[in-house]
């Protein structure tokens, strides 16, 4: 819970030299340069702009990159695909995963500070995501945690050549791995010669679907 706290988040993390956007209990407007926040939900679904706002965090402008740590040990870092249209995803909705991810060494070891202040002062000590921004100036910002496995956990063991459940010696791959999440754009219903097509692909190693519909489900814009 404390670490969910964007204001004390915001605290530790300044105190420890690190950057963290400009974060506050929101009042009422005007916003401006202000995201809103209202710490609920999760990939997305509470960040907005400011209406019914928790907290008001400053925007930034940059490339959105997640981290995975295993309390204070760095796992991989990937570039997260947000808002994209094509996915059919709201503005700030995450809707996928690239990896690996480069970062310099300096970076890295920002990084390696990271998970090890997290660590000391939140005793995080399992499988947890930081969410980060890397603006046009390569400076790294941390924009929140979320202390649970994520959703680009099956990314960094694949590009990372790790099993997280099972320690042992990586074997980083010599590819780049990823995924998106489809949104639907409109209402409809699944097919059972949907389900066939989808569940042929799936087996197709260049043209993998997973978590595919059952015949008959129907799924309304959004989902």
């Amino acid at each position: 819970r404390r670490v969910r706290d964007p204001l004390t988040l915001q605290t530790v993390l300044t105190r420890a030299g690190l950057l963290f956007p400009e974060t506050r209990r929101a009042t009422t407007g005007p916003y401006g340069d202000w995201l809103g926040k209202t710490g609920q939900g999760s990939s997305g679904s509470g960040v907005g702009l400011a209406t019914g706002a928790t907290f008001l965090q400053r925007k930034l402008a940059g490339c959105s990159l997640a981290a995975l740590f295993d309390g204070p040990q760095l796992l991989g870092v990937t570039r997260q695909l947000v808002g994209e249209p094509w996915t059919g995803a709201a503005r700030f909705q995450y809707c996928g995963s690239i990896a690996p991810w480069k970062l310099s060494s300096d970076l890295e070891q920002q990084l390696e500070q990271l998970g090890t202040t997290l660590h000391e002062q939140f005793g995080l000590t399992a499988l947890y995501g930081v969410d980060l921004i890397l603006d046009p100036q390569q400076r790294l910002w941390t924009l929140e945690v979320n202390p649970r496995y994520t959703a680009a956990v099956e990314i960094v063991e694949r590009a990372y050549g790790l099993a997280v459940f099972a320690p042992g010696d990586s074997q980083p791959s010599a590819l780049c791995h990823g995924k998106a999440i489809l949104f639907a754009k409109q209402p409809l219903l699944v097919s059972p010669a949907l389900e066939r097509q989808l569940l042929e692909q799936s087996l197709e190693e260049t043209a993998a679907f997973a978590d595919i519909p059952a015949a008959g489900t129907q799924i309304g814009a959004g989902q």
